[in-house]
This record gives structure tokens, sequence and C-alpha cells, in this order.
């Protein structure tokens, strides 16, 4: 998790998948480019489900931010924390 001011981003790495989570489009696509130059990516778009955990946006009633939240918790775990 990267913040600056109240902008953040969730890089959540597993085996050769990454998945991006952010509050900023802009900050997204920076990340985007940054690890496009450093390493070989494709873009395979919004997804669905990540460690099990159903990923649902209805960007009206928080449902992206329940996904968020969740995926902070895991973070924080020792286990799953780098």
């Amino acid at each position: 998790m990267r913040t600056s001011g109240s902008k953040f981003i969730f890089l959540v790495l597993y085996v050769d998948d990454i998945l991006l989570a952010s509050s900023d489009q802009d900050l997204l696509n920076e990340t985007k480019s940054f690890l496009s130059a450093a390493f070989e990516m494709k873009d395979l778009g919004e997804a669905s489900y990540v460690l099990g955990i159903e990923i649902r946006r209805d960007r009206t009633c928080g449902t992206q931010e329940e996904a968020l939240y969740q995926l902070s918790c895991l973070a924080c775990k020792e286990r799953y924390a780098s």
C-alpha cells in the first residue's frame, strides 16, 4: 500500500498476478506505467475475484471500498505481508 495525502493504492501480488486498487485514477495509471516499464504486463481489466474475495462494484454504495478494506486486512496479516 502506498499513500499520497488522501490518495492510496494497493498492490496485491500472488504468484504471477498483480492486482492494483486505488482511490485515484491518475495514481493508478501512473503506477501501471511505472510497472509496465519494468516488467512485461498485460492489463486484464477490472477483477472479479482476488484470493477468494468477490469484488463487486457499486460506486454509489461503497462496495468497492469494502473490498479494499478486506485487502487492507490481508495486508496487515503477517503471513501475507511482504
